[in-house]
């Protein structure tokens, strides 16, 4: 999918978005050009991102990225690094040149209202911090995200079920204080199955990301994952949101956003060190 022409200051919005949507649940260290986030409250690992410095070109170069992995390793944390290819050019090549596996993604911004979704048989609600199917949701996310792409499949409420026994307390209990302190808004789809699908954004200012968007592979192709889009713009707009963007996974998943209004303005880079022969 073409990348349409770069507008510097929605960019820099997004830079610094990136910024400062991990500080509420990382602790942070300076290493050369790079700023490593290490989770404090957070289950979830974090990574190392070019450090912010709003009007300038941050350069990398391949003593950061190898003292920054250096660091990751001691801690124990994700040896990863992510970045916006288009605001810091010098770091896609250092990063492979160090061994790394390389993911680009479409970065996509909303252009224009998305149209409320209805789907016959299908509630799509906001959930509360004390929603009871709250490890649901984020089971069967986690079967739409280990079934990826947009294919119908089998997996459907009993591999959410059978995931949802491995999904610890404290992972629960962080999501229900991001949802009770307004730092994620998430969403849930259900059916008379029960949930089959979800999603949130995680606002910070006026602006917001869209992310962990899936539907299990059994309910796809049936309007749940428009409608749970739809409604998470229709609360980031609610709230004062006037930049809502995400990272799709791939090129298709990126034409059915394109497809409700989301356009492609830069490409997201996710780099991890490859996984140790066992």
């Amino acid at each position: 999918m073409q990348v349409m022409p770069q507008d510097p200051d929605l960019l820099e919005r997004i830079e610094r978005y990136y910024d400062a949507a991990p500080r509420s649940s990382a602790r942070t260290e300076e290493v050369g050009g790079l700023t490593l986030f290490v989770p404090t409250d957070s289950p979830y690992p974090f990574y190392a991102r070019p450090t912010l410095r709003p009007g300038t070109v941050t350069k990398v170069t391949p003593h950061d990225v190898a003292t920054v992995l250096g660091r990751q390793r001691t801690l124990g944390v994700a040896q990863e690094l992510e970045w916006v290819e288009e605001t810091t050019p010098s770091l896609l090549p250092v990063a492979e040149a160090a061994g790394l596996q390389v993911g680009r993604y479409p970065l996509m911004v909303l252009d224009q209202p998305v149209a409320a979704a209805s789907v016959t048989g299908t509630d799509v609600r906001v959930l509360d911090a004390d929603a009871a199917d709250l490890p649901d949701v984020e089971a069967a996310i986690h079967v739409a995200f280990m079934n990826a792409g947009l294919d119908v499949g089998d997996a459907g409420t009993e591999a959410r079920d059978e995931l949802r026994a491995s999904i610890d307390d404290a992972t629960i209990a962080y999501q229900r204080r991001r949802i009770r302190d307004g730092r994620t808004v998430m969403v849930a789809a259900r059916t008379a199955d029960g949930v089959v699908g979800g999603g949130s954004h995680r606002p910070v200012g006026e602006v917001t990301e869209l992310v962990g968007i899936g539907v299990l592979p059994a309910a796809r192709r049936a309007g749940a994952g428009a409608a749970i889009t739809a409604r998470l713009v229709a609360e980031a707009r609610g709230r004062g949101a006037s930049t809502v963007f995400l990272s799709a996974g791939s090129d298709d998943v990126a034409r059915t956003y394109a497809r409700v209004g989301f356009r492609r303005v830069a490409t997201a880079c996710i780099a991890t060190a490859p996984a140790d022969p066992a």
